[in-house]
């Protein structure tokens, strides 16, 4: 088959595992449709999200060597792209029982964090400032403005 599933039977699971979470998170983002949410699955291994000026992807991990457990990345960005700013990212792990689909209480509890993140970020945007950069090649002219602020500040 595939390097990641060496059978269906395997690939069967783990599309079992990734469609727990998009049906949790469809769900989550039913609450706040009446706000004008919009959501999108992908390829049944990945979801797309958003509400105002935020977008929310959802990105769901291979099965490497930790056949329990399922890495997923939340990613928070404006909505126009990611524009000057870097996007805000937040990795939690889904645990599952093992051959199975259903979740762990671990896995039970972490599906809550994910949902609750999911909806806060949608809401609020990154719960940190996301980093901007500077200039790339101030003139001798900012410089000589910048310098002439730091000295009026400095008193």
């Amino acid at each position: 088959m595939s390097e990641y599933f060496p059978n269906s039977a395997l690939r069967e699971l783990w599309y079992a595992r990734r469609a727990v979470l998009l049906a949790a998170l469809r769900d989550a983002v039913a609450t706040v449709a009446e706000q004008g949410a919009e959501f999108r699955e992908i390829n049944g291994w990945a979801a797309w999200a958003r509400l105002g000026r935020h977008a929310v992807d959802v990105t769901t991990s291979m099965p490497f060597s930790n056949a329990a457990t399922m890495p997923v990345l939340l990613r928070c960005s404006r909505s126009d792209g990611f524009g000057p700013r870097k996007p805000s990212c937040r990795e939690i792990e889904l645990g599952f029982e093992p051959g199975g689909d259903r979740l762990t209480t671990a896995g039970q509890q972490a599906l809550a964090d994910i949902t609750q993140a999911f909806l806060r970020m949608l809401r609020e945007g990154p719960a940190t400032g996301t980093a901007r950069r500077g200039p790339r090649n101030p003139t001798r002219k900012a410089m000589q403005a910048r310098g002439a602020f730091a000295k009026a500040m400095a008193g």
